[in-house]
């Protein structure tokens, strides 16, 4: 996809230690990396330090402007602002929940009048990527956001709400390969 089409801006939202925003940057694109959790913000912070085309922005995306509750897990690959992934998701010894904190939450449309509509709006937010993308009134030309089997339904419905606001094609990469199931993209 990225071969296909220029990058000029990409938010990756939940952007964690930033191994998606490298390969972003890597492309040529202007990146802004959103992320609550403070140990990754740090690190996230420390690559803007040398790449100018880099924004940190320490906050979670979700359906409403204010404060929200975080999650963090045992890994920080796992944190959430979904109770619903809390519940789904806890396996002992494994994956637990350690705590919560309190975050600074923005709304994407939000994000979209300060910086621009992004041209890959990249989401990675365990089980809250669907919360997102329903809060969503204007159309990235690309998007790509997790779906989990325990969250079918609700990814479901995050491709109806994309389709009724443009015309995307779709596709899907399991467990995070990077390589696409279909040979061809196909509509909702």
């Amino acid at each position: 996809v990225f071969g296909e089409r220029p990058m000029d801006l990409v938010f990756d939202v939940g952007a964690n230690e930033g191994a998606k925003s490298r390969t972003f940057l890597s492309l040529g694109a202007r990146v802004i990396a959103i992320e609550p959790q403070p140990s990754c913000v740090e690190k996230l912070k420390e690559m803007a330090n040398t790449n100018s085309r880099l924004k940190v922005l320490e906050m979670a995306v979700t359906n409403l402007e204010g404060t929200a509750l975080l999650q963090l897990g045992s890994h920080s690959e796992i944190s959430t602002l979904s109770m619903e992934m809390v519940e789904r998701y806890t396996v002992p010894g494994a994956i637990t929940w350690t705590e919560s904190i309190t975050v600074r939450a923005v709304t994407p449309n939000a994000l979209f009048e300060q910086y621009g509509v992004p041209d890959l709006l990249k989401l990675d937010c365990e089980g809250y990527d669907h919360v997102i993308i329903a809060g969503l009134s204007r159309s990235p030309a690309i998007i790509e956001f997790e779906f989990l089997q325990h969250f079918l339904k609700e990814s479901l419905g995050a491709i109806s709400h994309l389709a009724d606001l443009a015309d995307y094609e779709f596709n899907f990469s399991p467990f995070e390969s990077a390589k696409l199931i279909s040979a061809k993209w196909r509509s909702s």
